[in-house]
């Protein structure tokens, strides 16, 4: 996630968290459309591919856009957020019992952006 310095505009800073903690601040269920919901349980059927901002809510929602900040530095979180997928790729040979002489590699998959997350 990048955030940028209060003093310096042009100044940005790169913060990197677990997704699970992180999905939690970026995106929520939409509570005005929820209560909607309860209220007219048996008149209505929502079709959720023609109104993608109905369930949730995240920074990119038309009506009820999110002000998300980072919970370290209490600063907005500016961009969109990267998720990516951390494999150790020689995990079989680490377990060996030549485990100290062999070079740890980690691959990252990136898998998506917050607003891919939200609305695809």
């Amino acid at each position: 996630m990048k955030t940028r310095s209060d003093t310096d505009r042009d100044k940005k800073f790169y913060h990197y968290f677990y997704a699970a903690n992180l999905i939690q601040l970026l995106v929520k269920p939409n509570i005005n459309f929820l209560e909607k919901l309860t209220l007219r349980a048996g008149e209505i059927r929502p079709n959720l591919k023609d109104n993608k901002n109905t369930i949730l809510r995240s920074r990119y929602h038309l009506d009820y856009p999110l002000t998300v900040k980072n919970p370290l530095t209490n600063q907005v979180i500016v961009g969109e957020v990267q998720f990516y997928l951390i494999s150790q790729t020689f995990l079989k040979d680490y377990l060996s019992e030549n485990y100290e002489q062999q070079n740890l590699k980690l691959k990252a998959n990136f898998i998506g952006t917050d607003y891919t997350y939200a609305y695809c």
